[in-house]
């Protein structure tokens, strides 16, 4: 996916700074229009596609399989997008053996995983998965918290509705920043316009994940001193490169 998003506007850049020498007037606006559009293009359809509008991370102290003894230190990090969340754990330092069992070399493990968020059933069917494929127990503990679908423990609910209409506001987004490509070459008068509506749709998006995604979601770990600590979610880049865009 990243190759793709990349060639859909690095290339057309690049081919428009080996033809920017012949431009004989106003060189220079015409560089800095032109990479405007590209920068908001590319921020927009990034943000599609790509989990970064919420997030966290923690060091933490835990299990990996069951029925060992066998504790290490791992780094844990969710990052949530519209229409999907990313987990993933990278091994630190092995700090509890277990005898009875067969030692494995950890020093390279590292899971990056994705679980679809876009359906109303669709974390509940990822759980499943992951436990029928024997994920580390970090990893399902943050599929559990985003399954819940109770009472005040609805958080994964609250992600994909707000994943659902930032998506939509987003596609308004990327159309008027269609329109305003078409107009900046055919109708040069209306490009503003364009542009303005562009800048309206990705703060309408910032305003609808802000209001709706539930940005109080705290998951609980062993720390790695052995205390309990809390992984707070916040906005990620995403949410700030929409913002900045709009």
């Amino acid at each position: 996916m990243s190759i793709q998003v990349s060639s859909i506007f690095v290339v057309p850049f690049l081919a428009f700074l080996v033809i920017l020498p012949g431009v004989r007037t106003k060189r220079v606006v015409t560089l800095l229009t032109f990479s405007v559009i590209i920068v908001v293009g590319a921020i927009l359809a990034t943000s599609m596609c790509f989990p970064g509008w919420a997030g966290g991370s923690a060091r933490i102290l835990s299990q990996l399989r069951s029925h060992v003894r066998e504790r290490v230190r791992a780094r844990v990090g969710v990052n949530v997008g519209l229409k999907s969340i990313n987990i993933t754990l990278r091994f630190e330092e092995m700090v509890e053996l277990d005898q009875h069992v067969p030692r494995i070399d950890m020093s390279r493990l590292y899971y990056n995983e994705n679980f679809d968020i876009s359906g109303v059933s669709s974390m509940a069917e990822e759980l499943r998965s992951a436990y029928f494929r024997g994920l580390p127990y970090p990893i399902l503990s943050v599929l559990e918290y985003f399954s819940l679908n109770q009472d005040a423990f609805d958080w994964g609910r609250h992600y994909r509705t707000a994943g659902h209409y930032t998506s939509a506001a987003i596609s308004l987004a990327l159309s008027c920043w269609a329109l305003a490509v078409v107009f900046v070459i055919l109708v040069p008068h209306y490009f503003g316009v364009a542009m303005l509506a562009t800048g309206l749709s990705a703060l309408l998006a910032c305003l609808v994940y802000l209001v709706m995604s539930p940005c109080q979601l705290q998951i609980g770990f062993v720390g790695i001193d052995g205390e309990r600590i809390l992984m707070k979610m916040s906005f990620q880049w995403a949410f700030y490169a929409v913002f900045a865009a709009g």
